[in-house]
């Protein structure tokens, strides 16, 4: 995946830097290890297209085992994004990164994006409208309502890629007949958010890095590709402002303006 196409699709390095993992770093309280780890690393951010088709040359679906997918399922891939920029901005990047693997889209922009999305038996193969983040500062509230099985609803999932699906939350969510659906196999992370939430200081952060490796590294559930910034425009005349790091907006019960550059006041 071409991951500067991709920031630069949602206007550049002043958006967000490029994510290459996906715990970003403010969870994992800036640690050294997550600040280095890039295990997809390419020259340029913009995607190793041999390490990929490497990849795609051992799949059932490259059949005659040339980096292509040549089966029937890799074609007009449904694909739900929302039907505004940044998200269909970046529609061409994704569809050219794809296509070097032999994977074409069929695109789908919603006006309601989450809805189906987030809607088990409606749901899309490959989604790129959703965003993330955290309740507070640590990396429980990222990972455990993204990951943890106890997350996967039929209606109003938020573990989309569905780590740790049985074949009792398949039933459940309506999708365990229908075509394509493997069902067995899916590896889990619930015991390691457990094991995780139950520690404290360095050894809960240590924690949260190694299952973020382990997720990038087994589990796989998505791309990740932004960092997203917020970018707050202040004028000349505020005196104080203050950032509220829980809603990652700003705090207007702390901000103040200078009176005296009041026109009118």
């Amino acid at each position: 995946m071409d991951k500067e196409g991709m920031q630069r699709a949602w206007g550049g390095p002043v958006v967000g830097d490029i994510a290459t993992h996906i715990m970003p770093p403010e969870v994992t309280n800036d640690h050294p290890t997550a600040d280095e780890y890039d295990p997809y690393a390419s020259p340029n951010s913009a995607g190793d297209v041999d390490k990929a088709m490497e990849e795609m040359k051992q799949s059932k679906y490259d059949t005659d085992q040339d980096g292509l997918c040549d089966a029937d399922v890799c074609k007009d891939v449904l694909h739900f994004t929302r039907n505004y920029d940044p998200w269909t901005a970046q529609e061409p990047v994704e569809e050219q990164s794809l296509e070097k693997i032999g994977i074409t889209l069929q695109e789908r922009e919603l006006a309601d994006f989450y809805t189906p999305w987030q809607t088990m038996n409606k749901t899309s193969p490959i989604a790129s409208g959703a965003g993330w983040g955290k309740d507070y500062a640590d990396a429980l509230t990222f990972v455990g309502t993204l990951f943890d099985s106890k997350s996967i609803l039929p209606t109003g999932n938020t573990n989309v890629p569905l780590v740790g699906l049985t074949p009792e939350l398949a039933a459940a969510g309506k999708i365990a007949d229908l075509p394509g659906r493997v069902i067995d196999g899916i590896p889990s992370v619930d015991s390691d958010i457990a094991a995780c939430g139950k520690l404290t200081g360095d050894e809960r952060v240590q924690c949260w890095v190694d299952l973020d490796k382990k997720l990038m590294e087994e589990v796989v559930p998505w791309v990740p590709y932004l960092w997203a910034n917020n970018n707050t425009v202040i004028a000349d005349d505020v005196s104080q402002w203050e950032f509220d790091q829980f809603s990652g907006y700003t705090a207007w019960a702390h901000v103040a303006v200078d009176q005296s550059k009041q026109e009118g006041l």
